[in-house]
């Protein structure tokens, strides 16, 4: 829901595709299905290919995003370091502890206040970081 207004997710939109790609008179679609969604891994796997990056350089790279059940589930279902925003979807760190809570996928490395703050994380300045405490 975005100010107050109910839209549509991805699943409507996939939806939409499925229908328009099955067999005429069948439910089989007429190819496979290939998830490259968040959070699954395979999308850092095509950008590894794609920029020749060896899977031992995994520990230098970092997904920076507001969504603990997305960007950062992604970031830890790959291998690499995540970064959470807290300018996006989740606001603060009680927010952060409720997605913690959740499942530990959601968990971030860090947690920034501002886009700002990431660009001093990326040149090498420690970002501001906090305990989550998930009550496992």
């Amino acid at each position: 829901m975005q100010s107050g207004y109910r839209a549509p997710g991805n699943g409507a939109l996939i939806s939409s595709l499925e229908n328009g790609l099955k067999k005429p008179g069948s439910n089989e679609l007429i190819c496979d299905k290939v998830v490259v969604g968040k959070p699954n891994p395979g999308i850092i796997d095509l950008i590894r290919g794609q920029h020749n990056i060896p899977e031992e350089h995994l520990s230098k790279m970092v997904i920076i995003g507001d969504r603990p059940d997305t960007d950062i589930a992604l970031g830890n279902n790959a291998g690499i370091a995540s970064c959470l925003v807290l300018s996006g979807v989740v606001q603060n760190e009680e927010q952060v502890g409720l997605y913690a809570k959740q499942s530990e996928k959601h968990i971030p490395t860090h947690v920034v206040h501002s886009f700002g703050q990431d660009i001093e994380f990326v040149n090498g300045e420690k970002p501001v970081e906090f305990s989550i405490e998930t009550g496992n």
